[in-house]
């Protein structure tokens, strides 16, 4: 049985943009060789009968139904990204209404769950090697805050994770939950894009391989079947249906083997992803670790540099009127020295980059 792959990206406003190019195939040229342009007018969206600039619907309908007077955090999460589909084998014997048909009751079990609304855009793309669709949701709770950590938090994930397959079981589709694991990332597209390559390559020379041993089997004895039995030759039969025992035999070890290394590569490709992941998402907390002490300390900073003034202008007012007026003064005098001092260093900065040039002016002559 096949898996049902849903996975799922966040997406700020500066990402929309480049997710709109490559989900409404914008561009002619693209760096995904998987992209058959030929085939790009299959593609169509379940939810709009048009193009539509992702930016542009988007922030439009979050300031319409936010709750919050105030404006969007540039750094906000704002679309959620779902990659929906299964494996090659899965679409292999499907029409192109069954496969619309898989995708349209994705669609609704997210719209019965996380609302209609919400659903921006569902492309689906017919011109790649395995047919999927971008599905975009705007995190909205219940009261309409914009949180996505609150609508696709761990828990929620991992109830999608077991609820989706068997909704898409119910409605007559023949697909499994993948193997839970809770050490288990998901892939981006990229990634998922380069397993599912590796997969086919491996499938593809396993078929080679068969085909090979099957054609060198009927060149070396068409129509002879020798039986071993404990490592020795014990008797020679000359029929069809031996041979065909034998091929089917040596068949399935050799297809034992094969999937042995296919699934050695599988966790291999898998173990990458997930270190990736993990050093990916590190960085990305450690970045916003930074800017909240930056924060703090530039908060900090404000509150000594004011704390300090009220404590200068407070013993400055306890003077008499006479040292007050010195005071003054002096630090008028001060002031002034620090500019003359700064005024100086500049002329003679400017003075030494003329007589740079003109020496410079002077190799060249």
């Amino acid at each position: 049985m096949s898996f049902a792959v849903a996975t799922m990206k966040k997406m700020k406003q500066e990402n929309l943009p480049g997710i709109e190019h490559h989900d409404q195939r914008e561009f002619k040229k693209h760096s995904n060789k998987d992209i058959d342009p030929s085939r790009s007018d299959q593609n169509y969206d379940l939810v709009n009968s048009s193009p539509i600039d992702f930016k542009k619907n988007t922030m439009d309908f979050i300031n319409a139904h936010k709750k919050s007077a105030r404006a969007v955090r540039k750094d906000a999460v704002v679309m959620d990204e779902w990659i929906i589909s299964s494996d090659q084998a899965f679409f292999k014997n499907m029409n192109n209404q069954e496969i619309k048909h898989y995708f349209e009751t994705a669609v609704n079990y997210f719209k019965e769950n996380y609302g209609t609304e919400n659903v921006r855009y569902a492309d689906v793309h017919m011109d790649e090697t395995t047919p999927h669709m971008h599905m975009g949701i705007v995190p909205f709770t219940k009261d309409y805050r914009l949180s996505s950590k609150d609508v696709f938090n761990r828990m929620a994930l991992r109830k999608i994770q077991d609820d989706f397959p068997k909704y898409m079981q119910d409605h007559g589709f023949d697909v499994e939950r993948g193997h839970e694991d809770s050490e288990r990332k998901k892939l981006t597209v990229k990634e998922y894009k380069q397993v599912q390559a590796e997969i086919h390559k491996q499938n593809e020379r396993r078929n080679k391989t068969r085909h090979s041993i099957s054609e060198n089997i009927k060149s070396i004895a068409p129509n002879t079947y020798i039986n071993y039995r404990n490592g020795k030759k014990s008797e020679a039969i000359s029929t069809d249906d031996g041979f065909r025992a034998f091929l089917k035999q040596s068949v399935n070890w050799l297809t034992n083997v094969l999937l042995h290394q296919l699934q050695h590569w599988k966790d291999k490709l898998h173990k990458q992803a997930v270190s990736l992941d993990n050093r990916e998402q590190g960085l990305i907390q450690r970045e916003h670790d930074l800017q909240e002490k930056a924060k703090e300390l530039n908060s900090s900073d404000i509150a000594i540099y004011k704390q300090k003034s009220e404590v200068y202008e407070e013993a400055i007012n306890r003077l008499p009127f006479k040292t007050k007026m010195t005071v003054l003064n002096q630090l008028t005098s001060v002031q002034k020295e620090q500019q003359s001092t700064a005024q100086r260093n500049l002329k003679g900065n400017q003075k030494n980059f003329g007589v740079g040039l003109n020496h410079k002016n002077g190799l060249q002559r």
